[in-house]
């Protein structure tokens, strides 16, 4: 059979053709195709602020407050007192930040979990007499301790694993610790503004960890103490990496 049509007639109808079967197999796959997840919403963390300070005496008091799950504290945070029985701070797992000082006093807690998310504290950290607090596992998202920390009298700490975040603070007092061998975990303060202090602890031979604290101290000519440990380099050793026994 002979066609009339034209090279250029033939080329449109060819066109036209495959468009008419390109539009019928869209259609079938847009009627097999499943449908496209929807984009999940990005989970936003509710901030929950306790106006004011907290004092936390017992186990009851811990879970109870836990229970709240405040984010941000605006005062002190004092954990344990004479005769406590606190000895697990899990309950205190969504507190982010205290704008005031937090005192650890007295608890019989092996470890720090349960501050795992804390990040900031606007004053000081004390961490004193508690007697089964082996390291600092718990403080790991700290970042910021604005003012002092003082980790005193805990007999059985071995190091201070767990400080891995912390850059910076303006003094610190390391002292009493019977059982505490080495600054590990200190590594990762770069900068005592003011002073540093590590006494008294009668086991420690191992003070690398607070070589870039004083290296990088901001009062070159204020004195360190560091004494009657179980080693004693002078500030220069420690810089040089003659930091342990």
């Amino acid at each position: 059979m002979r066609t009339n049509l034209k090279p250029n007639q033939l080329k449109k109808l060819f066109l036209l053709i495959l468009l008419f079967i390109s539009g019928i197999s869209c259609q079938k796959d847009d009627g097999n195709s499943p449908s496209p997840e929807p984009t999940p919403e990005p989970t936003l963390v509710e901030e929950k602020i306790y106006e004011g300070e907290v004092s936390l005496q017992t186990q009851i008091d811990v879970e109870n407050f836990g229970a709240e799950e405040y984010t941000v504290i605006t005062g002190e945070l004092y954990i344990g007192s004479d005769n406590t029985d606190i000895s697990d701070l899990s309950s205190l797992e969504t507190l982010r930040k205290v704008e005031g000082s937090i005192y650890i006093l007295k608890t019989t807690a092996e470890n720090l979990k349960g501050l795992h998310n804390l990040d900031t504290i606007n004053m000081d950290l004390h961490i004193n007499n508690n007697h089964q607090l082996s390291n600092l596992e718990g403080l790991e998202s700290l970042k910021y301790i604005d003012a002092n920390f003082n980790l005193s009298y805990n007999d059985n700490l071995e190091n201070l694993e767990g400080l891995s975040e912390v850059s910076s603070v303006h003094t610190f007092y390391i002292q009493g610790n019977k059982s505490l061998t080495s600054l590990s975990g200190m590594e990762a303060i770069k900068k005592a503004i003011y002073y540093g202090s590590v006494y008294n602890n009668e086991s420690l031979s191992d003070l690398c960890g607070m070589k870039n604290a004083y290296q990088n101290r901001e009062e070159e000519d204020m004195e360190w103490t560091i004494d009657k440990n179980l080693y004693n380099p002078t500030p220069e050793e420690i810089i040089s990496g003659v930091c342990k026994n």
